[in-house]
């Protein structure tokens, strides 16, 4: 198994606290695109989604995007780091929103170094019938690992592994999931996690 699950270790409250805010003060872009592979844009990519960028950097001391609420974003991290019992090198924290139908496609967040996608559900609110799923594929898109969308439920697993996030089924057209992503590395690889980007 390459996903490592946790559930249950949020408070309902504050989760409900945050899928507000987030769904109602964020700045969402609607030309997010993952694994961006063009200069100097990055308009060229595996998939496209609604999302938003809170942090980011591009080396060691360059800070490329830090988002004026970002401070609740990094609280919530310090405190996901105390439920993994480790440290990271913390590169980039996004958030990702999909409608219905709009599933990802099969893409890997980074290509090793110790890097891994720390990955949270962030709605409140989930019925199982809505899909949402989280899939681990192998290269001809076999599913290897699937995980249900449980609100609150964290997912960690290696940024090698070839991923997707599915969107809300077809049948249930205003519902959106959303998740939130922290791209990590081992502490004392960011030299090679940067120069691998």
């Amino acid at each position: 198994m390459e996903c490592e699950i946790y559930d249950d270790w949020i408070d309902e409250s504050y989760l409900h606290e945050f899928a507000l805010s987030i769904e109602t003060s964020t700045n969402w872009d609607f030309n997010n695109i993952a694994n961006r592979r063009s200069w100097p844009h990055g308009q060229k990519g595996s998939h496209r989604l609604s999302g938003c960028n809170i942090f980011k950097r591009s080396s060691l001391n360059r800070i490329t995007h830090l988002h004026p609420d970002a401070s609740k974003f990094f609280d919530l991290y310090e405190n996901i780091e105390s439920i993994l019992d480790k440290k990271y090198y913390l590169s980039e924290i996004q958030l990702n929103l999909q409608h219905s139908g709009c599933d990802g496609s099969a893409h890997v967040d980074g290509i090793d170094f110790g890097q891994k996608t720390i990955m949270l559900m962030t709605n409140s609110v989930w019925k199982t019938e809505w899909g949402g799923q989280f899939q681990i594929i192998d290269m001809n898109d076999n599913i290897m690992e699937e995980c249900e969308y449980v609100p609150g439920r964290l997912i960690v697993f290696p940024a090698s592994c070839l991923h997707r996030g599915l969107g809300p089924n077809i049948e249930y057209p205003y519902v959106y999931r959303h998740t939130l992503v922290f791209r990590v590395c081992d502490i004392g690889k960011e030299d090679l996690y940067l120069e691998g980007k």
